[in-house]
């Protein structure tokens, strides 16, 4: 199943039947049942084995399909790759026969790790049912992960609301009226870079494969996303891409839903600068051990230095020292003196000369 056209859901070929293999494993003490059709390639039918043996094991910690070998019967081997033993009761069947759809990459194509194009023909309705039909099973799963990350409730993290009061007051303070400006910022600074890009790369937080269909599917599922925090309305006809359509009469009821986060989160209380520190002083003792914080200093001091020029001239004409100085929130935080601090350091120069 698959929500995204790809190259190989309009070809023609045939499947005569499921089969059910019973995989045999020394150190197992029952047979593995793995489904497998009688079209598949026999690397397609080594990853679904390894997919039914190491189901609940980390894909970090899975052999790959080049380690093993896949067999039949009883084998006695030297060789140090381990074999795959199918029984010899394969059910429904006959010797299964292997066609292979996808032509093998070059050599060109192999070394650089890119697919090579292929040209996409007019799809058939039927294929767009398929397509629906997938979108059916999955619609429940989809649903509740919006409803999850759209939800401000006790749970939500006190950066989002402390994040979005601060785009309010910018807003207040330019004199901005449009609710759609402050929307996209939003919009910009949470849905579509935080939660745009973990729905798009699962592995970011799973040890997981994330397969070409895998990464198609969830591209239509992030696009959806995507358009459901725009107030752009898009106009659909015959000649739209089918992942537009596929959630097309659901996009509705998801930009309500991203409005209403939008409403919850601005009524609920102010975050003050304690409780924002609080939290996020818990979150580092949390992740301690889990980032490299010489490796962050040591890319923000790059950083600095690229900009290191421009910062000495603001500082000499006192146009960032005033602009911190006027703001509230830097004049709490006592930002323009952490400033002056800085330079001094990277100047080599006493802080307490400054």
């Amino acid at each position: 199943m698959a929500l995204a056209l790809n190259y190989d859901i309009n070809s023609c070929f045939s499947v005569k039947d499921l089969r059910t293999l019973h995989v045999v494993q020394d150190d197992l003490d029952e047979k593995i049942q793995c489904k497998v059709l009688d079209c598949d390639t026999i690397s397609q039918v080594k990853s679904k084995i390894l997919d039914a043996l190491y189901k609940n094991t980390p894909f970090s910690m899975r052999p790959s399909i080049h380690e093993v070998d896949l067999g039949t019967g009883t084998y006695f081997t030297n060789s140090l790759t381990p074999i795959i033993t199918v029984n010899g009761d394969v059910e429904s069947g006959s010797v299964m026969r292997i066609y292979h759809l996808v032509k093998p990459m070059d050599e060109h194509h192999y070394q650089t790790n890119k697919v090579s194009e292929r040209t996409h023909k007019a799809i058939p309705e039927i294929f767009l049912t398929r397509l629906l039909s997938t979108k059916g099973t999955i619609q429940k799963f989809v649903d509740d992960f919006f409803n999850t990350i759209l939800t401000a409730n006790d749970d939500l993290p006190p950066a989002v609301k402390w994040l979005f009061d601060l785009l309010d007051e910018a807003a207040r303070r330019h004199s901005i009226v449009d609710p759609e400006v402050v929307h996209a910022w939003k919009s910009n600074s949470l849905p579509l870079r935080f939660w745009v890009n973990f729905i798009k790369n699962p592995d970011f937080i799973f040890d997981i494969n994330k397969t070409t269909t895998v990464d198609s599917c969830l591209s239509v599922i992030a696009q959806t996303f995507m358009d459901s925090c725009s107030t752009a309305e898009h106009r659909l006809g015959k000649d739209s891409p089918s992942n537009k359509l596929l959630f097309a009469k659901d996009i509705p009821h998801y930009r309500e839903m991203v409005s209403h986060f939008y409403y919850d989160v601005q009524m609920l209380p102010q975050i003050t600068d304690q409780e924002m520190s609080s939290a996020m002083q818990q979150l580092s003792v949390t992740q301690l051990g889990e980032f490299d914080t010489i490796a962050a200093l040591k890319e923000l001091y790059i950083y600095v230095t690229k900009y290191n020029e421009q910062v000495s001239v603001f500082l000499m004409e006192d146009k960032v020292l005033d602009a911190m100085n006027n703001d509230l929130h830097c004049k709490k935080m006592h930002l323009a003196h952490k400033l002056e601090n800085v330079a001094c350091t990277l100047e080599g120069e006493e802080t307490s000369t400054c």
